[in-house]
């Protein structure tokens, strides 16, 4: 089966990029040009710039990824203690830059049980 070049969508229509036109674009990329500026010079879409990152190495992180974050034995000791002290966890987990959810999730004390 022969083997065929990709099409790159630029707004709709299926053309090819030349080598030197691609070469530019992974250059901007490489430099440090925001991604969304990158598209609306080129006029090309959100698939074939993201295509061309991963190429560079450089793919788009995955969504959610800042907020996801490791805690330590002595942060869930500290978030704890705060809250055995009173503290919401709201104000406990903005003040450990996590979510409030997660501090739920990984932290076993409860406020009701009191026995």
């Amino acid at each position: 089966m022969r083997e065929t070049k990709r099409s790159y969508s630029m707004f709709g229509k299926q053309r090819r990029l030349s080598p030197e036109l691609k070469a530019e674009i992974m250059q901007r990329l490489k430099s440090g040009e925001r991604p969304y500026d990158v598209e609306r010079r080129y006029r090309l879409c959100f698939n074939t710039v993201a295509r061309l990152r991963r190429l560079i190495g450089d793919a788009p992180a995955p969504l959610g990824s800042g907020r996801k974050r490791k805690l330590s034995a002595a942060v869930l000791q500290q978030a704890e203690q705060r809250l055995r002290a009173g503290d919401g966890w709201r104000h406990v987990a903005a003040d450990l830059h996590v979510s409030p959810q997660t501090l739920y999730d990984r932290v076993k004390f409860r406020k009701r049980d009191k026995r």
